[in-house]
């Protein structure tokens, strides 16, 4: 059952720098769900910890509804918009995105995960 946080439709509730590592909270996070040849929305809790980090840029007003983000690695990969879960990079990478209300956030960092957090709640039925 394949799990994927959208930037969209995701509260981004803090930014915490805990020495040297940077972790976006999302609280909650929009979460698809793909279960046979169905996709199903779900609120749940997720964190992306950037290890060895550096923040850039981040928004003025805390929490905010986030409208995109992108996550890049230095091997090419992108994950535009939507995110496996859980899941982890080993190599550098860029995340930056907009919030609803067009303010910007960056950070880079040497690795990343992404981590679900507690169970999650029934949206939609997306298809």
């Amino acid at each position: 059952m394949p799990m994927k946080f959208e930037f969209h439709d995701s509260t981004l509730s803090e930014i915490a720098d805990e020495g040297g590592e940077i972790v976006f909270r999302f609280r909650p996070a929009y979460v698809c769900v793909e279960e046979d040849d169905a996709l199903f929305g779900y609120e749940q809790d997720v964190d992306l910890r950037f290890f060895e980090a550096r923040l850039l840029s981040r928004p003025t007003v805390i929490p905010v509804w986030t409208s995109d983000g992108h996550l890049r690695t230095i091997g090419g990969e992108v994950f535009d918009g939507l995110i496996p879960i859980p899941f982890s990079i080993q190599e550098e990478v860029s995340f930056s995105g907009f919030t609803a209300e067009g303010e910007c956030y960056h950070v880079i960092a040497a690795s990343c995960t992404v981590e679900p957090i507690g169970r999650r709640s029934f949206v939609e039925k997306i298809r």
